[in-house]
Parts: structure tokens; sequence; C-alpha cells
């Protein structure tokens, strides 16, 4: 069985929508996405690589990326592995990805979460970066069971919130105290159940799988 690890990251949190879909697959919004949105910290790709190497020798085989987006959480793997697997259901984030995040050892792939295009057991490594939310999370553990090696790694991990910056120390912690408050009070009403998940760092969702480390 696979091992998951669960990290929470600064990353931008999706907007509220329809579907994913129908946000993430228009043009322009694809192109402000590539633009914008941050690459994962190292300080994250390093405690994923830590563990993973304590299940195999490097150089790795194959990652495979779901929601992978405009491939910034893809790109950061590519100097680890053989074989590096962006995935998405939005082609217009696939295009963007494939022009701005290419390697020799990276394929993109128009595929969901929960049907991956890659054979039984053959990947060591799975991840799953601030996308969860948006999955069918129990069918998806059944297909990263399926693709996952023997003691493969599965990797989720999302946003929490994102506080205003300033010099002054203090000034930081009265903006993170109005921040949490706005988002954890004041519009907590309003916000999507998907997005809640995200603000609840995932705690009511049950990993079945041998060994997970949050």
């Amino acid at each position: 069985m696979a091992d998951v690890i669960q990290c929470n990251d600064i990353l931008r949190n999706p907007r509220k929508t329809k579907t994913c879909n129908q946000l993430y697959d228009k043009p322009n919004q694809a192109r402000a996405y590539s633009r914008y949105r941050p690459e994962p910290p190292q300080e994250l790709l390093d405690i994923i690589i830590r563990y993973l190497s304590e299940k195999f020798p490097k150089p790795f085989d194959l990652a495979v990326d779901v929601g992978c987006g405009t491939g910034q959480s893809t790109i950061v793997l590519a100097p680890y592995f053989n074989s590096v697997i962006g995935c998405d259901i939005s082609k217009s984030q696939l295009k963007e990805a494939a022009y701005y995040r290419k390697a020799r050892n990276i394929n993109y792939s128009i595929s969901p979460a929960e049907n991956l295009p890659v054979a039984d057991l053959s990947t060591q490594l799975l991840t799953a970066g601030t996308c969860l939310h948006w999955l069918d999370a129990q069918v998806f553990f059944k297909e990263a069971d399926r693709v996952l090696a023997p003691d493969g790694v599965l990797a989720i991990y999302s946003s929490n919130s994102n506080y205003p910056v300033s010099e002054d120390e203090e000034k930081n912690y009265q903006l993170k105290c109005l921040t949490d408050k706005l988002l954890s009070k004041d519009l907590a009403p309003y916000m999507s159940s998907k997005l809640q998940q995200v603000r609840e760092r995932f705690s009511n969702i049950e990993f079945p799988f041998d060994e997970v480390t949050r």
C-alpha cells in the first residue's frame, strides 16, 4: 500500500466557481494562472524528496502530478525523475504548461486524477498540489492505490491562508489576526465547501493507506 504525505503550504487558493473545468479552461485565466501562481517552495519539495529517498534509490523513475494546471508543481519534479507526467482536465492550462514549463523528461496529458494514463504499480511518486478539494477523493485514492508502486508515495499539499506582509513584526501579527478573522469568521458563511476543506487542512478526510504523515 502507498504512503501519504500531507503538507500545507502558501499557494494561491482557487476561487469559487460552478466547476473546476469552467474556471480553469478559459485561455485568459490560464495565462494569468501561468503568470502569477508561484511554484511550490524548495522547502516543501525537500520534504517530499527526502521521504521518497527512504523508499527508493536515486534517480527516481516515474512521478505523476495530478491537477497540474500550468505546470508549476510539475516542472520542479523534473530534476529528480527519469520521467514526469503532468495531468489535468483543462486543455488551456496544459497548453500553457507545455509552452512555459517543458523539459525533456516531462509529458503533459489531458486526464482526470481519477483515471490516470499510467500502468498499474508504475508510479513512485503521485502528487496532488492544491487540487484535492476539487477531486472525488475516494475514487482518486483507489486510483492512487492502482498506479503507485510498492512503497510508492502520495504527496498531498495545499495552501491555507495568504497573509499581507509588512516590514514591521508587530504589524505582521496584527495583519495575520485580521486575515484569520476575515476568512474564518466573516466570510465563513459564504465559503464553498471545497475551499472549507482547504481551510481545515483536509482534517475531515480519511486516507485509506497503511502509513499517513500529516
